[in-house]
């Protein structure tokens, strides 16, 4: 099944991966070398990119602010179409060795590469994203993702990421414990998840430009609003079944 090209991971230890996942919900030892990272911010810097809300508003990054007043409205985000077709790095990335030996091992059988997904988040406060609607990308209400029953997500920063700049959020072990209001319902408040999990379980996942993590999806997490500087994040989503089809 695993493809036969080196991996872009080759230090990752699967045994202490599989380990932190099964105990924590997530992995925070993948790094991009340098060289990869180049080749995606390449990408990144030069390709187009669309918003959600409106697919005809197409733009590069340098654009932005011209597409802004061109089109009249802010934009605080906006993804790269296809971009594992359209960049070679990405591509790899999907089917490294390293990351599918994880998944397959994580999921228990060979897994379905659902979707990827390259995009900026740019500065803006919260009120602003929330006007987007409650399920705006990032989702910035804690919730769990239902692509399937068994699902592995891979995460890449392209931007330095702190507490201000759009960082991800991740609830320790909450994959392993739920009550029943949490299998009720998908999204939740800060407060009704930090009274039952305790804020010591509350795990900003923060990075240098190249950080990568895992996670299962089916942990609560939320996204933050970058305020900062602008957020580049890429994900690579693997489950079992793909429902979409």
């Amino acid at each position: 099944y695993l493809p036969q090209i080196s991996s872009i991971f080759p230090k990752i230890d699967i045994d202490k991966a599989l380990k932190s996942l099964q105990k924590n919900g997530y992995y925070l030892g993948v790094k991009l070398s340098p060289s990869v990272l180049q080749k995606i911010l390449d990408f990144a810097y030069s390709a187009e990119m669309k918003t959600d809300s409106d697919p005809e508003i197409k733009f590069t990054y340098a654009e932005k602010n011209k597409a802004e007043i061109k089109y009249q409205q802010d934009i605080i985000m906006a993804n790269y179409v296809d971009p594992s077709s359209r960049c070679d790095a990405i591509k790899h990335l999907e089917t490294d060795p390293k990351l599918l030996e994880i998944a397959v091992k994580y999921l228990g059988s060979n897994p379905i590469h659902i979707r990827t997904i390259l995009g900026w988040c740019f500065p803006a406060n919260s009120d602003t994203y929330q006007k987007l609607g409650k399920w705006g990308v990032p989702i910035t209400s804690f919730h769990c993702d239902l692509d399937d029953y068994r699902t592995l997500k891979f995460f890449f920063y392209f931007t330095d990421v702190d507490e201000s700049s759009g960082a991800h959020i991740c609830i320790r072990g909450s994959h392993n414990k739920r009550n029943f209001r949490h299998y009720l319902y998908r999204s939740h408040s800060d407060r009704s998840i930090i009274d039952y999990y305790g804020i010591e379980n509350v795990v900003p996942i923060c990075g240098e430009a190249g950080f990568g993590f895992a996670e299962d999806p089916f942990c609560f997490h939320r996204g933050t609003p970058p305020i900062a500087k602008p957020r580049l994040m890429l994900q690579i989503l693997y489950a079992l079944n793909d429902h979409s089809i």
